[in-house]
Order: structure tokens, then C-alpha cells, then sequence
């Protein structure tokens, strides 16, 4: 969620890049996961105070299945 949270809200890439580098080091899928939301457009033309965090969770969920050895 945090990683999520660095995509969506932090500006500052040199600032956003070290915090995801420090989340990937611990957990190690968060960052891809969190990458790919973004990148399929997850978050795009949605109002972010609406959406649910469930719904989010979910979708983080069902990715990680994808990614887990």
C-alpha cells in the first residue's frame, strides 16, 4: 500500500525512488505490484478519496498470485 501510496502522491522522484528501493528490499514483490497497478491504468479517472481500500487490497491479492513462487 505504501508503495502505491509513493506512485500516486510523491513528486519528488529521487525522494520516491530511495523510499520504493527501501520497500523492495523487505518486500520484495510490493514495488512490482504496485508498478503494475499503475501502469494498467488501476488508479487512472478514478476520484482516489473513493475508491475503496478493499477493492484495492483485492486487486493487490489477486496480482500476487501471479508473482509468488
Amino acid at each position: 500500500m505504501q508503495a502505491i501510496r509513493e506512485y500516486l502522491k510523491n513528486t519528488d522522484i529521487r525522494s520516491r525512488e530511495t523510499t520504493l528501493q527501501h520497500i523492495q528490499i523487505i518486500y520484495s514483490n510490493a514495488v512490482y505490484v504496485a508498478k503494475s497497478l499503475i501502469d494498467t491504468g488501476y488508479f487512472d479517472k478514478k476520484d482516489l478519496s473513493q475508491i475503496k481500500i478493499n477493492d484495492v487490497f483485492n486487486e493487490i491479492s489477486a496480482r500476487l498470485k501471479g508473482f509468488t513462487k
